[in-house]
């Protein structure tokens, strides 16, 4: 079923400054998307000077690997701190720690969403994570796509390959991941909470590794940013495979709907022992432990932030 009630009871238009930046942002990643995967195939049909101008720009960036750019991030914590998009959007603490650069800290955000919006407004462009100087573990296929692979490395997205996440666990980096990846994208649905997180272990394997600490984190109204198809689900998982997303969306346009409050809810941290090399029933069995704790995270907040009868749906 398709929900249009936020686009119908639209109450409140953002500002134009946070209008305009969603707007630049989301283009820049579906055009960018789009002009990455429409080359090889342009190319096919004798077309080369969108592939020309694709390598040309991998060229550039393999010579000026991409960096932070510290103004950039500061003037998008600003915006969003003066001028959201959505109605609302704020981070609830469980028990909020005093955190500092070097903390050992990993904070998994859920849901993935379309677009991670929920990690963006309260993760990205959180003042007290920047000040952390907070690292984020994105999808290693964001680097193919032109200039926004720019925009987000800006802000200090970098990629979750094994060997990047280990050098930054050994320097004990604060870092951010949405463990679900495409997959929690793919099963996404309007108004239903879905996590992606029974095949995903990687990452309490690495935090028993290095010493991390796990803070569950669950956003409300991710959930309703877009719309979505549901149907074909086994087959659009399946794309997930090839690193491919397999998820169809809209809103107003390619734009989320804003008439919605982004809260994200953070619990206490899962403390896990130091282990150079776990074995796989220490990781099954602090898998299970994080599980409980999100689910504990969702139970909480929900009556609150989504309804008493909402329930997590675990894929």
């Amino acid at each position: 079923t398709w929900d249009f009630s936020d686009f119908k009871s639209m109450k409140k238009f953002p500002s134009p400054v946070s209008f305009f930046h969603i707007f630049v942002l989301m283009t820049i990643w579906v055009g960018g998307a789009l002009f990455a995967v429409s080359t090889p195939i342009l190319l096919l049909f004798g077309y080369y000077k969108p592939f020309v101008m694709l390598c040309l720009y991998y060229a550039f960036r393999y010579v000026k690997p991409r960096s932070r750019w510290p103004a950039v991030h500061n003037l998008m914590i600003s915006q969003n701190k003066n001028h959201s998009y959505f109605r609302d959007n704020k981070v609830v603490w469980e028990e909020e720690p005093d955190l500092k650069p070097g903390t050992k800290a990993l904070f998994c955000w859920h849901p993935h969403g379309v677009t991670c919006l929920a990690s963006a407004v309260n993760g990205v462009w959180n003042e007290k994570f920047a000040k952390a100087e907070m690292t984020w573990l994105g999808a290693e296929n964001i680097a193919l796509i032109p200039g926004f692979s720019d925009y987000v490395a800006w802000q200090g997205i970098e990629s979750v390959s094994k060997a990047n996440t280990a050098s930054l666990m050994k320097k004990g980096t604060v870092l951010g991941l949405v463990p679900g990846g495409f997959e929690e994208a793919t099963v996404m649905k309007y108004g239903a909470h879905r996590v992606f997180i029974k095949k995903r272990a990687g990452f309490i394997k690495f935090a028993l590794r290095y010493g991390y600490s796990i803070y569950p984190v669950y956003s409300f109204g991710e959930e309703k940013t877009y719309n979505t198809v549901s149907s074909y689900l086994k087959e659009r998982l399946w794309l997930n495979t090839f690193k491919l997303p397999g998820v169809i969306f809209w809103a107003i346009g390619h734009l989320p709907f804003w008439n919605i409050d982004i809260i994200t809810c953070i619990g206490k941290p899962l403390v896990l022992p130091a282990i150079e090399n776990p074995s796989e029933e220490e990781v099954k069995c602090y898998h299970q432990q994080y599980i409980e704790a999100l689910r504990h995270v969702f139970d909480k907040y929900k009556s609150e932030y989504a309804s008493k009868d909402a329930q997590l749906e675990l894929y």
